[in-house]
């Protein structure tokens, strides 16, 4: 694959992200309904009972992560929250890239809107 990156977020402070940064809180969901599917919303300026991931609970996972333009239209069934993000307890992730929040920091220091992230076959 070949994504770019939308905005930058994390529950912790913006550490200088080139990209736009979301502050995640208690209101911040990553929406997994048809209406909101894989927008990054504030809750109270979309009331619904959202299904997706609510963005809080997944520290230190998302103490700073990217957002990939993966399924940017929204197309409801295509997959929803693929980040970029920090390492937690688990070795493995829902589809997502973890990496040590070092580096992540580091990241989101030098990714701009220009940045690509490409994934391949190292085979082909």
């Amino acid at each position: 694959g070949d994504f770019g990156m939308v905005c930058a977020f994390g529950i912790r402070e913006d550490p200088g992200a080139l990209l736009p940064y979301i502050r995640v809180d208690d209101n911040t969901w990553c929406c997994g309904d048809k209406e909101h599917y894989n927008r990054i919303i504030d809750i109270r300026q979309h009331p619904h009972n959202c299904k997706g991931e609510h963005m809080a609970d997944y520290c230190p996972e998302y103490n700073y992560g990217l957002f990939f333009d993966y399924n940017i239209e929204g197309t409801a069934g295509l997959g929803f929250a693929i980040f970029l993000h920090c390492t937690g307890e688990k070795n493995y992730t829902g589809g997502c890239i973890a990496v040590d929040e070092d580096a992540m920091l580091t990241i989101l220091q030098r990714v701009d809107e220009k940045a690509r992230l490409v994934i391949y076959n190292q085979d082909a």
